[in-house]
């Protein structure tokens, strides 16, 4: 009787570890989805910035043209500033993501 016992009791702890891999797997899957959106993401807020440099470039070249450029170069001067700031920022984390992405 007690050998039966502790065999359904295996059976019972084995089954619980299954269930709790699947969840496990489950998560994981989700959490790489999530990354996944997260990159693709990041990819576009970064290729918008591009773009909106090349706007403010444009923008610049035009009102040197018309002679306003010492009121605007200040606000370029804090643009591009920005921008340097950002990448320095980031830097620690694109470094973590191509590791990541190599793992895969």
């Amino acid at each position: 009787m007690d050998e039966v016992c502790s065999q359904n009791l295996n059976l019972c702890r084995a089954l619980e570890a299954s269930e709790g891999l699947r969840t496990q797997i489950g998560l994981q899957k989700q959490l790489h989805e999530q990354l996944e959106i997260q990159r693709k993401l990041q990819l576009q807020v970064e290729e918008h910035s591009k773009y909106l440099e090349r706007v403010i470039a444009k923008q610049g070249e035009s009102l040197k043209l018309l002679g306003a450029l010492p009121r605007f170069q200040h606000a370029s001067t804090l643009a591009v500033d920005h921008k340097e700031a950002y990448r320095e920022q980031t830097a620690g984390t694109d470094s973590a993501e191509e590791r990541h992405s190599e793992k895969e």
